[in-house]
C-alpha cells in the first residue's frame, strides 16, 4: 500500500551483506516491519526468531500472509502496536 515504504532491494543486499556474517542463529527485532521483508529475510539467512512490529493494522496482516508464505509461522511473532510499547514489552521479558 501507500502507507508503507518497502526497504529497496539493493538496501538489503547492502545491509544483508555487510551483517551476514553475524547471522548465525539468534533474534531479530523489526520495528517498523512494514511487509516483513527484512525480519523475514534474516530469519531466511540463519536467525532463528523474528520480531516484527508495525502500528498499522493493514500492515500487520500483509506481514502475517508473508509470513504464511515461509511455512514456518513458528519462527516470527508479530506485534501490532507503537515500538515504544513494544521496546517495553521486550525490555520486561
Amino acid at each position: 500500500s501507500n502507507k508503507t515504504r518497502p526497504t529497496s532491494d539493493k538496501v538489503k543486499e547492502s545491509l544483508f551483506n555487510s551483517l551476514g556474517q553475524f547471522f548465525n542463529g539468534g533474534n531479530v527485532l523489526d520495528l517498523y516491519a512494514g511487509s516483513g521483508a527484512l525480519g523475514i529475510e534474516a530469519v531466511s539467512r540463519g536467525y532463528d526468531h523474528a520480531s516484527l512490529v508495525d502500528i498499522n493494522h493493514a500492515a500487520c496482516s500483509i506481514i502475517k500472509k508473508n509470513v504464511a508464505l515461509t511455512k514456518e509461522e513458528n519462527r516470527f511473532s508479530v506485534y501490532n502496536m507503537r515500538s515504544n510499547a513494544a521496546l517495553k514489552l521486550f525490555a520486561e521479558n
